[in-house]
């Protein structure tokens, strides 16, 4: 985020990062998020990808990027769809964080397990989903995420032109000395 890039170079790394989390999206397979701890900034956003997020109970979500000048790009557009518009903008305009419990009670977690017990659970209800028949599996995710991608293209416009303002940059360098770097 300190690096003076500007939006023409920022813009090829957002859609990048933006392709990435389309991809888990469009995956034939479902794809569980298995959360134990901070899930802040593309945390959240790859969590909002996934067809299904099981939390530990330290687990915490948050959008950091206004709190550094910036906007969460994928999670303003894909927030919406999974946890409704006044979570999206609670998220992404605060940058605080909500626990496991309120993350799943939002919509952004489907179950909340101790910390230690995590993996397991998520192993289990993929070897649950794995037993059902396939193709019914992934055509019903696909049919699902049929008008998933649009809004994105915006997205990266405007996050791109963000990174290239003094706000952002002081908000870095406030950041980096509070944390004494």
């Amino acid at each position: 985020m300190a690096s003076d890039k500007g939006v023409r170079r920022t813009r090829p790394h957002l859609r990048d990062v933006y392709a990435a989390f389309h991809a888990v999206e469009r995956c034939a397979v479902p794809v569980i998020a298995a959360v134990n701890g901070l899930a802040y900034g593309g945390g959240t956003e790859l969590a909002l990808a996934c067809d299904i997020v099981l939390a530990g109970r330290s687990a915490r979500f948050a959008f950091k990027e206004p709190t550094v000048g910036l906007m969460p790009g994928y999670g303003i557009v894909r927030g919406p769809d999974v946890v409704g518009r006044h979570w999206t903008r609670y998220l992404a305009l605060t940058g605080r964080d909500i626990g496991a419990e309120r993350a799943e009670r939002a919509g952004l977690v489907q179950e909340v397990h101790p910390d230690e017990s995590l993996v397991d659970a998520a192993v289990a209800l993929a070897a649950e989903i794995a037993a059902h028949p396939a193709l019914a599996v992934q055509v019903g995710k696909a049919f699902v995420n049929r008008d998933t991608g649009g809004g994105f293209t915006e997205s990266v416009d405007s996050t791109a032109l963000l990174f290239d303002t003094d706000e952002h940059r002081e908000a870095v360098r406030a950041f980096r000395a509070a944390r004494g770097r």
